[in-house]
């Protein structure tokens, strides 16, 4: 071992798990740590990966799971761990320490003195530790001191790493406190394992990939590389800008049919809130009208009302008169009828003669006193019997004489009353007829003027119906709109002469801009041949870091390599980084044993210029270089203006197309406008034939009615005529007919008087003459007795006779006098009832005649008012769907003003034809962000797509899909220029892959050689008793990674495709795309996140006893020896990792390994153990409870742990041995008494 070396010398342990106590362990050589179990030997052990750079938490994690590092090793403020160490400075050994603390918040902090430990700056006198801030007063200002560090500054400094070199506060301290020349990363992991006697093979696999990253760093001229990553995604993303770029212009039509629908439900919405302005404005001009109309409603229904109380007042005043007039008739007729009926019994019992036969009782009262006078004179004499009868014959003749005279008197007067009462009726049945023939032509004139003003009514009817007019406002209407339509279809063609003139001028701008590119093209592919040739003379006059140019140039003995080797290398394989060239110094003419005649390639050898020469031409490029850029600049920039003008042109003839859209959907609009304006002029006049044909069939019935009214009214008069003449013939029959009974009566009495008289004389001379011959011979007195009781019986009837008389003449003076009066009320009230008949139905016929009129204009008005409230409604539901749609409204000047019935209709055609364009853009632009998303989700042109989609997703509504029109333009813009730039990003790309795979292959070398390296070292280490040999190795596991044969075979793609790739306006090569392909598809979805260490296995392959074993992890290693054994196998490797982690240098670092329990080996095994861990300056920190003497002899120092101190111990000396030393001491004595 060096006599100069990096070295821990020792660990000061102040007040920390032992309270109160300061102890020290010196590392001078391999040192025994000897204590009972819990004495703290194993707590102990672990200080030492934390002076290494070792993460207090990985530390204490094994010791006490309870408490952190600092709870359980720096439980006080007091607590310190000091490490006092060597290292070499300018060719000077220093002495520094490091002191652990903790701070107030519970967490450790490092501090690096450049001096070495001395107690009294840490230790009072009253065995107190110092503070801190009292440690750095102590050493004062001329010793350096850093400040804190935390757990990773204190890795960077201590261990070297050349992370840490990129802060130069942490070079500064590596430069002071460094425990190594070289950087020792995961030297820490070493020292670590060896505790837990547990072989961790991936933190071994890491540090192998540390080696091989820093020689491949090394190699490569001190440039380090971060390991690169590689994943699904990134690949996924180039194809899919490639992809995605070609998909975009895929479907360039379509997206222009997208920018034109875009165009075309902009002008719908343009339209919509053109409409929803005039709807809101016609629904308040219809609200006036509906009030209005509800208004006339109001005034007409209640004219209706007023007309039908009218009516109802009037006729139920004509019912009532009718009633009354009716009932007084019935009244009437029922008395004329009882009159005629009483007036029919009495003469039916010959009324007319009760007075006459009432009046014979004075004859029958005369023929009673006759009979008395006769009773008389039958009692008296016979002289008295003569004058009796003398006398009675006197009377009789006395009393015919006055009996016919009464009786021819009351015949002439009976004559003259029939007479008068007979022309009383006459007159009055005259007069009675004229009234009743002039009421009747009243009511015939009447009904003939009516019948006449129906039939002018139906003739104008007629007129109307052969010529039917249309509603004024309607033709006016249907004018305007054929006006409007034709002034708009007169604009759209003035339009489309413009429209042609601007796509003429874009066709040829765009041919300009074809040539233009096509230039452009050119001179950029010459652009990139002078770049290129170029860089390759600028690699020949400053090769690249680490390529076989620089190799050749700086190779001693190689002078002429231009001349021999360079005459068959191309530039690019003298660019090359990966060919890992080495000096033999054999075969200086051949090349592989093969001699050439290299004269002929000399004169094409561009090699054999001189600097001079080269930089001339180099200087050449450089100006045709530059001129060429200047010359692609002004094209770039003439291509702009032009890309501008046709931008411009492209913008304004989608102005023009959309104004030609609004024109055509205008046009359609007034169209649909006229055509319904005719029809609802053809509507109206078919409706005001249907009125004229209704009022005509209501004329002709009303005709009809008046007819049958003429007929009905003659027919009433003819029969009130004869009615009026059988009254007044009725009234003559009666007169008549009581003069007739009368007179004959009276002729009757007449002759009944005569006949009497004559019987009564002869009477009287037959009982004049008896009276003589005898007196009452022959019983004359009872016979006389016997005609006294029948006069005084036929006296009776007279009496009765009298009393009928006197009822028939107060029948007739009383009651039936009034007959003829009561017959004329029965016509004046059978004429009244007829004329308020007449009346009543001329009413009836009036009222609804007006109130048909009034009612058909309500029904008109209901109907408008229906239609109004209709049209409000279609109104309201219409400006509801544009509410929905978050409209605003606003009047466009260029549109006309629509009718309100074409509102509605309009409105669901443009909402319709606006529901079909957003449906048909969302589903289509949404199944292309879809696709967009699904097959390229990975490539720039989707994000672009998702950004520009964001930023324009200020649309809201029914706007909202506008927020993909700019996009989707964009996007196209966007497709063109990632399809100008795929060739560079793929060319970058690619080339990235292609350094992945080979980076890839470099690393599968690099990690072979240091594999092979490893097991050199740990096989010439381990030469133990029990083990033939241990060979430890790496095998690789390239090959069974799934993407590594298609990343392969993507390489050798790339390598066959990269000239095309120079041509920016070639299409992408389709088998580099499939190559790009198959490396996808076998990438893990989550991607390659790329860790070294899962490329390879570290393998043991260990011969014992003959039998070859091998062990890929730790369980194997277990399995394939004794515990004893594998720990040796694990030592062996970790001293090899050591020396390949340390490197090579002049000044080594001397590294303590904590290993525990050895009394498992057996003490040749131990010898020869620690006789490796010297040769390779390594010590050991080893612990047991007790330990065989001859393990101790091994071992340089020994420390005893007891009652929480740690006591410096000495072997003991065997019997043997102090018999030796006897005898050496005796000796030595004689030699010294001898010289005396």
């Amino acid at each position: 071992m060096s006599e100069q070396a990096y070295r821990l010398r020792r660990i000061i342990i102040i007040d920390s798990f032992w309270k109160g106590r300061v102890n020290e362990i010196v590392f001078d050589g391999h040192t025994q740590l000897e204590g009972t179990n819990g004495a703290g030997k194993t707590s102990l052990m672990r200080l030492l990966p934390l002076f290494y750079g070792m993460r207090p938490g990985d530390i204490v994690s094994k010791v006490d799971q309870a408490k952190n590092f600092v709870d359980y090793y720096l439980p006080r403020e007091s607590s310190m761990l000091v490490y006092e160490y060597e290292r070499v400075d300018a060719y000077q050994q220093q002495t520094c320490c490091m002191v652990a603390s903790s701070t107030t918040g519970r967490t450790i902090q490092y501090k690096l003195i450049d001096a070495p430990y001395q107690q009294d700056h840490f230790i009072g006198s009253d065995h107190r530790p110092y503070k801190m801030a009292e440690i750095e007063r102590n050493y004062g200002r001329n010793c350096f001191k850093s400040n804190y560090l935390n757990v990773a500054k204190y890795r960077q400094v201590i261990q070297n790493l050349r992370e840490g070199r990129t802060s130069s506060d942490v070079r500064e301290l590596q430069r002071r406190f460094a425990f190594s020349q070289n950087p020792m990363p995961h030297v820490d992991r070493v020292i670590n394992g060896t505790i837990e006697k547990n072989l961790d093979f991936d933190a071994v696999k890491k540090m192998l990939v540390a080696i091989t990253a820093d020689y491949l760093a090394r190699g490569q001229g001190g440039d380090h590389r971060e390991p690169m990553q590689l994943n699904k995604d990134e690949i996924g993303s180039w194809l899919s800008d490639i992809q995605a770029s070609r998909e975009v212009h895929g479907i360039a039509e379509k997206i222009a049919r997208w920018q034109r629908e875009f165009t075309e439900l902009e002008q719908h919405l343009v339209q919509l809130s053109h409409l929803l302005a005039l709807l809101k404005t016609q629904q308040v001009a219809l609200d006036d009208q509906q009030q209005q109309q509800d208004a006339a409603i109001k005034v007409i229904r209640a004219n209706l009302k007023q007309l039908k109380t009218d009516f109802n007042l009037h006729r139920d005043e004509l019912q009532e008169q009718l009633t009354l007039a009716k009932d007084d008739l019935k009244a009437k007729q029922q008395e004329c009828d009882r009159l005629d009926d009483q007036k029919a019994d009495f003469d039916e019992d010959d009324a007319a003669s009760y007075q006459l036969k009432a009046d014979e009782k004075q004859r029958f009262t005369a023929e009673l006193q006759d009979v008395e006078q006769i009773l008389a004179s039958l009692e008296g004499d016979v002289a008295k019997i003569a004058d009796k009868y003398r006398d009675l014959l006197h009377k009789t003749e006395l009393q015919l004489s006055k009996g016919e005279g009464e009786i021819n008197a009351q015949l002439s007067s009976i004559r003259e009353k029939a007479s008068e009462r007979l022309s009383e009726i006459d007159a009055k049945y005259q007069q009675q007829r004229r009234q009743l023939e002039q009421s009747q032509d009243n009511r015939a004139l009447e009904l003939k003027e009516q019948l006449m003003t129906e039939q002018h009514k139906l003739k104008v009817n007629s007129d109307a119906r052969a010529n039917p007019q249309s509603d004024p406002e309607l033709e006016q209407a249907l004018q305007r709109s054929s006006q409007q339509l034709a002034e708009a279809q007169s604009q759209r063609n003035q339009h489309l002469m413009a429209l042609n003139q601007i796509a003429k001028h874009l066709s040829d701008l765009e041919r300009q801009r074809d040539h233009q590119l096509s230039t452009r093209a050119s001179e950029h592919k010459r652009l990139q041949e002078l770049q290129a040739q170029r860089d390759t003379l600028s690699l020949q006059l400053n090769p690249k870091p680490g390529s076989l140019q620089q190799f050749l140039t700086e190779q001693a003995g190689v002078d002429n390599w231009k001349q021999t080797i360079g005459c068959l290398l191309s530039p690019q394989q003298l660019a090359r980084t990966d060919l890992n060239p080495s000096w033999s110094g054999e075969g200086l003419d051949s090349l592989y044993g093969v001699r050439l005649d290299l004269a002929p390639l000399q004169h094409n050898n561009p090699l054999a210029r001189n600097e001079a020469q080269l930089q001339e031409q180099l200087a050449e490029l450089d100006q045709q270089v530059e001129a060429c850029q200047q010359l692609n600049e002004q094209q770039d920039q003439l291509l702009k203006e032009m890309g501008n003008t046709i931008a411009e042109q492209q913008q304004k003839q989608s102005s023009a197309q959309q104004q030609e859209g609004r024109f055509a959907s205008q046009i359609d609009q007034l169209q649909q406008q006229l055509e319904r304006q005719q029809r609802l002029r053809d509507d109206s006049v078919k409706q005001k034939l249907a009125e004229l044909d209704q009022e005509a069939q209501q004329l002709r019935k009303r005709i009809e009615q008046l007819q049958h009214q003429q007929t009905e009214q003659a027919e009433q008069a003819q029969e009130q005529q004869h009615e009026l003449h059988n009254l007044s013939m009725e009234a003559r029959a009666d007169v008549e007919t009581d003069r007739d009974s009368q007179m004959d009566t009276l002729r009757e009495q007449l002759l009944t008087l005569q006949e009497t008289c004559s019987e009564r004389r002869r009477d009287y001379k037959r009982q004049q003459k008896q009276a003589l011959e005898q007196v009452d011979p022959d019983g004359e007195i009872e016979r006389r007795h016997q005609q006294r009781k029948a006069l005084n019986a036929k006296l009776l009837r007279c009496t009765e006779f009298q009393q009928k008389a006197n009822d028939y003449r107060f029948f007739i003076e009383q009651q039936f006098c009034h007959r003829e009066q009561l017959g004329q009320q029965l016509m004046d009230l059978q004429q009244q009832v007829s004329q308020l008949d007449n009346a009543q139905s001329k009413l009836k016929a009036d009222f609804d005649a007006d109130y048909g009129k009034q009612d058909n204009e309500l029904g008109k008005l209901k109907e408008k008012l229906e239609r109004t409230v209709e049209l409000l409604e279609h109104l309201a539901r219409a400006a509801a769907s544009c509410d929905a749609l978050e409209l605003e409204a606003a009047i466009d000047p260029q549109l006309p003003e629509y009718q309100a019935q074409l509102l509605p209709e309009f409105v669901k055609q443009n909402q319709q034809k606006f529901s079909q364009l957003e449906k048909s853009l969302n589903r289509e632009i949404n199944n292309f962000s879809s696709t967009l998303r699904t097959k390229h989700g990975k490539s720039s042109l989707y994000e672009s797509w998702v950004k520009l989609v964001a930023d324009n997703d200020h649309y809201q509504g029914s706007e909202a899909v506008l927020k993909y029109r700019d996009p989707i333009g964009d996007l196209l813009a966007s497709a063109g220029q990632l399809k100008a730039s795929t060739s560079l990003l793929i060319q970058t790309n690619a080339q990235m892959i292609n350094e992945f795979y080979q980076h890839l292959e470099n690393f599968d070398r690099r990690i072979k050689g240091v594999g092979r390296r490893l097991s050199e070292r740990v096989t010439a280490l381990a030469q133990f008793e029990a083990f033939a040999e241990i060979s430890v190795g790496t095998v690789t596991k390239l090959d069974q990674l799934e993407y590594w044969s298609p990343l392969k075979s993507f390489s050798e793609r790339y390598e066959m495709c990269k000239d095309k790739l120079q041509d920016i306006n070639s299409d992408i090569p389709e088998e580099l795309i499939e190559a790009m392909q198959s490396l996808a598809r076998v990438l893990p979805s989550e991607g390659v996140q790329l860790e070294h260490n899962d490329l390879f296995d570290l393998e043991f392959v260990i011969t014992e006893k003959g039998q070859v074993k091998r062990a890929r992890n730790a369980r194997q290693l277990k399995k394939v020896s004794s515990t004893g054994l594998s720990y040796l196998a694990m030592l062996s490797l970790f001293a090899g990792l050591l020396a390949m982690l340390r490197g090579d240098s002049k000044y080594p670092s001397s590294i303590i390994l904590p290993v525990d329990e050895l009394g498992e080996l057996a003490a040749e095994n131990i010898k020869l153990l620690l006789t490796m861990f010297d040769d390779n300056a390594i010590q050991i920190l080893s612990a047991s409870p007790a330990t065989d003497r001859q393990v101790l002899a091994l071992y340089r120092n020994h420390y005893k742990l007891k009652d929480s101190k740690i006591y410096q111990a000495y072997v003991p000396m065997s019997k043997l041995e102090q018999l030796m030393a006897a005898r050496a001491e005796a000796k030595h004595n004689q030699e010294a008494a001898s010289h005396v």
